[in-house]
């Protein structure tokens, strides 16, 4: 039996498909490891399920630019006394938040989950394209493995220059037994 401590940190707990696959990860890793999920956000809907199952549940309104420094302040402190052994961060907003915090949680090891394979120009939020290219080349720098959650994801990252020798394909729903 392990006695690691994992930290998740996820944009969010709404109801959706990455937020989904944290939920069924950390239900059956509370057995394995010890693990807490940070929320960048209010939303809130896996919350009260993790909670259930005698998870961990941190939320932070880093989405407020103005409370920015306060809450990353507020997280590191968190970080340093939960000591994880790893950190993986959820989607493309958590993972720009790993920028910051590598700077103060140096020995970590960090991991990115990436989420989504094309994000269409004229659809998509521009704020997510720009922190989508931004973190190419923090790709090099940062994680010890991206976790890309199909096929798709893990092409369409590796095409756009994203660290091919750390990208690690996990098919979503795969077996955890």
């Amino acid at each position: 039996m392990s006695n690691k401590k994992i930290l998740h940190i996820i944009t969010g707990l709404r109801n959706g498909g990455a937020e989904k696959n944290l939920y069924n990860l950390v239900k059956k890793e509370k057995f394995i490891h010890k693990c807490y999920v940070f929320s960048l956000s209010k939303e809130s809907f896996y919350e009260s399920l993790l909670k259930k199952k005698k998870i961990k549940v941190y939320n932070f309104n880093l989405k407020k630019l103005l409370l920015l420094p306060y809450n990353l302040i507020k997280l590191i402190k968190l970080i340093n006394n939960i000591k994880p052994d790893i950190i993986q961060f959820w989607m493309y907003d958590s993972i720009f938040i790993s920028i910051l915090l590598k700077l103060f949680l140096i020995k970590k090891t960090i991991i990115w989950n990436l989420r989504q394979s094309n994000l269409n120009f004229f659809k998509s939020k521009k704020k997510t394209l720009l922190i989508k290219f931004i973190l190419i080349p923090f790709s090099y720098l940062i994680p010890n493995k991206i976790i890309c959650c199909s096929r798709k994801v893990f092409l369409h990252h590796a095409d756009i220059f994203f660290c091919k020798t750390k990208l690690l394909e996990i098919p979503n729903g795969i077996e955890l037994e």
